[in-house]
């Protein structure tokens, strides 16, 4: 504080004060307002061309260091995998059902 300093030391103090915390009072809401307004534009800049953010997310997300890919493509793959079972378990399911009903008509033939 200013007024401490200024009582400890007298006027040198109460500069010397001024002098260090001004650049931060100054400086820390300016980097605020900066990232505010870059985060704003990066969604904008997504926002009207889809097409951008796909190569942003193909530039700067970090590769997994086993198998290569981004995680988001590693998840997309698990998904799809996991579609794939699925669809093959209804399938499997509904065929099966057909066996049994199939049989069930033979005996009351």
């Amino acid at each position: 504080m200013p007024l401490d300093e200024y009582n400890k030391t007298g006027a040198a103090g109460y500069v010397s004060s001024l002098v260090t915390g001004v650049p931060v009072a100054i400086l820390r809401p300016m980097i605020g307002v900066s990232d505010g307004v870059t985060k704003t534009l990066m969604g904008v800049t997504k926002w009207v061309d889809p097409a951008q953010q796909k190569e942003t997310n193909i530039k700067y997300k970090k590769r997994d260091s086993i198998g290569g890919g981004t995680r988001e493509e590693k998840n997309e793959t698990k998904e799809q995998e996991l579609e794939d079972e699925t669809e093959e378990r209804v399938k499997e399911k509904q065929e099966s059902s057909d066996d049994d009903s199939e049989g069930e008509e033979a005996r009351y033939v």
